[in-house]
């Protein structure tokens, strides 16, 4: 009786992991297909528009008495920022749970990138509140150099964030797009 009891648990075990295994492989492809959309679909010429050349300089210049000297003098095209903003928001409306479409830019700055666009349920890997620019993490030079996609999962939030690269009209990567996930119910 202990064999037969044992043996339904375990059968009962395999069944919900395969379960969760495929929730995600799902997901995942949806993500997967979010992304390639949105690398088809974002015009690289316009989300290099959003940024003023002033926000540009003043965002990675220190001051010695104010801390946040570059975010209160950041600003952008305010026309141009909301067409990309709401393509994006359209696009994470693309699949069935929690997600979020994120613009991330390269700066003037040879190596550095900056998040441009970040939307409403705060789902991305590596923005860090207040930071206006850094370098790329090593997960994502595939990206900005070869404009391969690339998936990474979050190591401590259950989320999958897949980056497909953005070009211009010169098919140059100039940024990139984080479409972001939940991977649990």
């Amino acid at each position: 009786m202990k064999y037969i009891f044992c043996s339904i648990v375990l059968i009962i075990c395999a069944v919900h992991v395969n379960a969760a295994e495929s929730l995600e492989s799902q997901r995942l492809a949806k993500l997967k297909e979010v992304a390639r959309i949105g690398s088809i679909l974002l015009d690289g010429d316009a989300c290099q528009k959003i940024v003023t050349p002033r926000a540009e300089e003043l965002m990675v210049k220190k001051h010695p008495d104010d801390r946040w000297f570059g975010s209160d003098n950041y600003d952008v095209h305010l026309a141009e920022f909301t067409r990309q903003k709401q393509l994006l928001k359209r696009m994470a409306k693309l699949v069935d749970f929690k997600t979020d479409c994120n613009l991330i830019m390269k700066t003037k700055k040879p190596g550095k990138i900056h998040m441009v666009i970040r939307q409403l349920n705060n789902m991305y890997r590596y923005y860090t509140f207040g930071q206006l620019e850094t370098d790329p993490p090593k997960e994502l030079v595939p990206v900005l150099e070869k404009g391969e996609t690339v998936v990474v999962k979050h190591p401590k939030r259950k989320i999958i964030s897949v980056f497909a690269p953005v070009k211009n009209s010169m098919n140059e990567v100039v940024g990139m797009i984080e479409v972001c996930g939940s991977i649990e119910e």
